[in-house]
C-alpha cells in the first residue's frame, strides 16, 4: 500500500528509461538563479544559471517542493550550550542512524511527521528517555487506517483518472483563479480537512490537541496543517524480554500514537525561547534535535525584480507563507505565465488563489 523510497525511485527510474526520458535528465547540477529575460531572447526568455553551464527555456517548472531545505531556527544560548561540551544541534535531516543515541536522553522539538518517525527509532535504538516538545495543535492518523480507507476508493469512485488530473493540475491553459474555483478549492480544503479528523486520533488528554475545524474563520487564514501519518504498519524486531509496550515479543508493530498512549514517549508543551549554560531549559545531558522542518526557500535562486514571490506587504500570514510563489488554481505563476511551481498545494487557497487578478 505504501511504497518505500526504494521502489519509488526504481518506479521513476524506469519511468524514465521507458518514456525516453533519460538522455534529457541532468544530475549533480545546483541551479544557482532563474531569471526572466525577454530582451535577451524573446523567444526563449528564460535564463537559468547551474554551477556547470547557463540554458536557455520557454518555459520553467519549478518542482522543489515545500521541502527544499532544512528548517534551523536561532536559538539564542546555542553557542554557550556547545560550549559546555554538549553534542551540537542537530536536525533531523541529518541523523541517519538512531543507533548513536543509545542509553541518552532525547529531546524532539517540533510535532510533525520527523519527529513523530524519529521517536519510533529513537525507542527502537534503545534511547533512555524521549520527549517530544510540541507547539501548537497537530492531527495524528494511523497510516493502517489510512491503508485501510485507500482499498475501499476504487469501490467509491474515489480514485478515478479524472479525479487524479482535477487534483493535480498543471496545465498551458487560460488563468483559472475565478470566484468558481476559489469556491471549488475552499469546499475541496474544508472537506478535506473534516476527512482527516474523522481519522484523527485524539492525543488531547496526553498534551497534543487536534486543530481546530477549517470552518472556523480564524483558520481561513492561516495555510492548512499537515497530519501526522504514523508508521505504525513498520514491525520492528525486539528481543524477548526487552521493554517496550510490548515486552517478550520477537516482533511488534507501532507507532508514535501507541508510544504516546503507553508514556514511552513523553509530551512537553510550549517552545524553547534559549538554552542556558546550566542546561535550565533542557534537562542536563539531554540530546536536542531539531524536528522543525523544511522551507522551500526559492528566493534562493529566483530573481527578485521577476516579482514571482509573496512578500511580508503582499501577504500578511504566517512567516512560511512569505515567499510562497503567486501561482493560480494550475500551478502556474499569475505574474509571468510561462513559469510553474509544482507541489505548493500547501499555500493554494490561502497565499495564491486571493491574489489580486
Amino acid at each position: 500500500m505504501f511504497k518505500t523510497k526504494h521502489e519509488v525511485r526504481d518506479y521513476m527510474n524506469r519511468y524514465a528509461q521507458n518514456k525516453g526520458l533519460a538522455q534529457c535528465m541532468s544530475f549533480g547540477e545546483t541551479v544557482l538563479r532563474i531569471s526572466h529575460e525577454p530582451e535577451v531572447d524573446k523567444d526563449r526568455p528564460w535564463r537559468v544559471a547551474t554551477d556547470k553551464r547557463e540554458l536557455r527555456a520557454r518555459r520553467v517548472v519549478v518542482a522543489t517542493g515545500l521541502n527544499r531545505q532544512p528548517h534551523i531556527p536561532h536559538i539564542p544560548g546555542s553557542e554557550e550550550r556547545a560550549a559546555h561540551g554538549a553534542r551540537a544541534l542537530r536536525h533531523s535531516w541529518s541523523v541517519s542512524s538512531c543507533d548513536e543515541y543509545k542509553g541518552e536522553r532525547v529531546l524532539l522539538v517540533g510535532s510533525g511527521n520527523s519527529a513523530a518517525e524519529l521517536a519510533v527509532a529513537l525507542h527502537h535504538s534503545g534511547a533512555k528517555s524521549i520527549d517530544i516538545l510540541v507547539d501548537g495543535p497537530r492531527h495524528f492518523v494511523r497510516r493502517s487506517t489510512m491503508g485501510q480507507i485507500f482499498r475501499l476508493f476504487p469501490y467509491l469512485s474515489l480514485s478515478t483518472e479524472s479525479m487524479v488530473h482535477d487534483l493535480h493540475r498543471c496545465t498551458f491553459g487560460e488563468h483559472t483563479a475565478d470566484a468558481k474555483v476559489v469556491t471549488a478549492w475552499e469546499r475541496f480544503q474544508e472537506g478535506q480537512d473534516e476527512f482527516i479528523r474523522l481519522l484523527s486520533v485524539d492525543l488531547g488528554p496526553f498534551g497534543i490537541q487536534r486543530p481546530p475545524s477549517w470552518r472556523h474563520a480564524e483558520q481561513q487564514s492561516v495555510a492548512p496543517r499537515i497530519p501526522v501519518y504514523d508508521v505504525d504498519q513498520q514491525r520492528l524486531p525486539r528481543s524477548a524480554g526487552e521493554g517496550g509496550i510490548v515486552g517478550g515479543s520477537a516482533a511488534v508493530g507501532y507507532g508514535v500514537i501507541d508510544l504516546i498512549m503507553s508514556g514511552a514517549v513523553g509530551i512537553k508543551r510550549g517552545r524553547i525561547q534559549r538554552f542556558t549554560s546550566t542546561g535550565v531549559v533542557i534537562e542536563e545531558g539531554a540530546s536536542l534535535i531539531l524536528a522543525t522542518g523544511f522551507r522551500h526557500r526559492m528566493a534562493d535562486f529566483l530573481c527578485a525584480k521577476d516579482g514571482l514571490l509573496h512578500t511580508a506587504a503582499s501577504f500578511g500570514a504566517a512567516d512560511d507563507a512569505e515567499g510562497a510563489p503567486i501561482i493560480d488554481s494550475c500551478s502556474r505563476s499569475r505574474v509571468i505565465d510561462s513559469i510553474y511551481f509544482v507541489g505548493m498545494d500547501q499555500f493554494r487557497s490561502t497565499a495564491s488563489l486571493d491574489w489580486p487578478p
